[in-house]
């Protein structure tokens, strides 16, 4: 059964704004992350980790990158990885010196750290943020982990809101063009079946990262986490980059042709 006009304009105009939002939002954090502080130097570090668990740890690493792939390789780069993360200086103490989380959120407290989360019944993590940091300390069988990491900036809060809305505006006039130029017959279909397999392979990607940054605004705002993240997910990666490949192909297809402004 054909699919009536109305319905297929709504698919284009929704599918449009909501990927022109994602795409800009992504573009306002990652400006807005460009004004967070660097990561605490060793220094400062080593006196915040003194303070929380008041013990040595067996190992310390860093990673000063905002955002990267904490291995990085020419397979990881095109098919993508899960260990995509922010930049963190890390803690790692010895199983048999395991501090309780209720100590740890109460010394959190006690230094000026306002604890955001305290898992429980499992009870493995504390969750906190003072000024331009944001701390979790975790708890595992085999050891206890303190990371240090930077907060979420306000101006990646509020610059990633105004991507949203000028990318939504700017995707309806993507929509409204296409329509126009729909294209002949024949590169009608084409296009219809290049941009219908565009949107397929762009969709993962779309739906899991409007639910973890919705999910991420309304329960912890200053944990640092990036738009485009979920698209550096190995699987996802691979799908986004076709869907965009696919998008400049349909955009071709329907470029430059003198067809009737509705699709029929």
């Amino acid at each position: 059964m054909k699919m009536p006009k109305g319905a297929r304009r709504a698919i284009v105009f929704g599918f449009s704004c909501w990927f022109a939002a994602i795409i800009f939002a992504a573009f306002g954090q990652w400006l807005g992350w460009h004004v967070a502080p660097d990561l605490p130097n060793r220094v400062a570090a080593d006196e915040m980790a003194a303070q929380i668990v008041r013990s040595n740890p067996s190992s310390v690493s860093r990673m000063d990158d905002l955002f990267q792939y904490e291995t990085m390789s020419p397979m990881v780069s095109l098919l993508g990885a899960d260990g995509y993360m922010p930049g963190f200086v890390r803690f790692t103490f010895p199983v048999d010196d395991r501090q309780s989380l209720e100590v740890v959120a109460d010394r959190m407290r006690a230094t000026g750290w306002e604890v955001t989360k305290l898992k429980r019944p499992s009870g493995t993590e504390v969750r906190g943020v003072r000024g331009s940091t944001y701390a979790v300390f975790r708890v595992s069988q085999n050891d206890s982990t303190l990371i240090l990491k930077r907060a979420t900036p306000i101006a990646a809060m509020v610059l990633s809101v105004t991507g949203a809305l000028l990318g939504g505006t700017a995707g309806w006039f993507i929509a409204r063009l296409v329509v126009r130029r729909w294209g002949q017959a024949r590169r009608r279909l084409a296009a219809t079946v290049t941009g219908g397999l565009a949107a397929l392979f762009l969709l993962p990607g779309m739906l899991l990262t409007t639910i973890a940054w919705v999910a991420t605004a309304l329960t912890r705002p200053r944990e640092p986490y990036a738009l485009w993240g979920i698209f550096m997910f190995v699987g996802v990666k691979p799908l986004t980059l076709l869907g965009l490949v696919l998008i400049v192909v349909a955009a071709v297809l329907i470029s430059g042709t003198k067809s009737p402004s509705s699709m029929k």
